[in-house]
Order: structure tokens, then sequence, then C-alpha cells
């Protein structure tokens, strides 16, 4: 098995691969996959991210979040945690110092606001174990809120058989790939706003 330094380079290099088509076709099969969920229909505010690094592309299920009236908190670092800011239609992104794309000082919002989370990754099992990119920004960050629904999003060849996890590590309620959406924990299963709709 590779050990986690490994595996981030051979999945980061893998999703850096593909052009600009893929991400597009990708971005579109997962937004369709969580948009049979009851997730879009019961969720309020929820966290996502902008894409950086071949990470999946959530446009497609962010502009139709704001048709929807949901409010898309997305994350900043600040001292070795992550804050969130509201991301309308107008806001201006700025590059932050760690070079990710984040809305310029519009309204703040508490990480307990957000009902659930949409989280980036270099790779994840079938349990729900998640290797992010090695600075720990989410599992401290995530460890605040045991509460919030958390969602891995991925491209589907991330998936591995094992990660070399640690007592700080947040374990994924579900993760949805461009192939497919699958519940990963005990508690996801109990969780209406996972389910298929109806």
């Amino acid at each position: 098995m590779y050990g986690n330094k490994a595996l981030r380079i051979q999945k980061r290099k893998l999703r850096q691969k593909l052009n600009s088509e893929d991400h597009k076709k990708r971005g579109q099969a997962v937004f369709n996959h969580l948009a049979m969920t009851e997730l879009l229909n019961q969720v309020r505010v929820l966290g996502a991210y902008i894409a950086f690094d071949g990470e999946l592309d959530l446009s497609p299920l962010i502009k139709s979040c704001w048709k929807a009236g949901i409010t898309i908190a997305i994350p900043q670092v600040r001292k070795s945690r992550l804050i969130f800011r509201n991301y309308t239609p107008n806001s201006k992104l700025v590059k932050t110092e760690l070079g990710l794309l984040a809305p310029k000082a519009d309204v703040r919002i508490p990480l307990q606001k957000l009902a659930a989370i949409l989280v980036p990754l270099t790779a994840f099992t079938k349990k729900g174990d998640r290797l992010g990119m090695g600075a720990g920004y989410y599992d401290r960050s995530l460890k605040e809120v045991p509460d919030l629904i958390r969602i891995g999003v991925a491209h589907a060849f991330q998936e591995v058989s094992e990660v070399d996890t640690h007592c700080n590590d947040v374990t994924l309620d579900a993760v949805v790939t461009e192939k497919s959406f699958v519940i990963t924990s005990r508690r996801g299963k109990s969780l209406p706003m996972l389910q298929y709709a109806r």
C-alpha cells in the first residue's frame, strides 16, 4: 500500500491531467447525483469550495443553489482553522495566501450555521476515511461541529482501499463522485438529508 504522502502525489497528478471538458462533465455528474438526494431540498446553508489543483468542480451545483436560495459558504484559512464567507454571484474572488480563491470581505458565516459541507480530498475509502492535502485545516475545524453533515467530493479514481488515519481525522458521512453517491457512515444512513428524494 502507498503511504499517505505517496498517495497524495499520485492522486493529485491524476486529477491534474484532466482537461476542461472532463471537469465540466464530472462537475455536472456530481450535481446530478446530489440532486437525486434530499440534500438540496432541505439544506439552507451549504459549505462548498472553489476547485483548485484539479479538484472536482462544484460550479453547476453552486449555481443551482443560488437559484434555489441556498446560501453557499466558502472556506478561508485563518490561524490554522477554516472560516467561511458567503459566496454570491456578485462576490469578488481573491487569491488567499495558500493560492486558493475565496470571496473578498463578504459576510462571514459561522461554521455552526452550516447544515452540511462538501469537502475536497485527495483520497478516500468506502468507510469514509479521508486524505486531505496534509495541513489538517478541515479536520481541526470540523472536529468543532460534530453534528455537521460531511460529504466528500472526489473523482472516482481517488478511491483507495485504505489510508493511514490518525485520532484527529474526521470521517465522512458520504462521498459523491462523477460515478456515484455513497453513504459511508452508520450515522449517514439515518440522516434524512442524505436519503434519495421520493
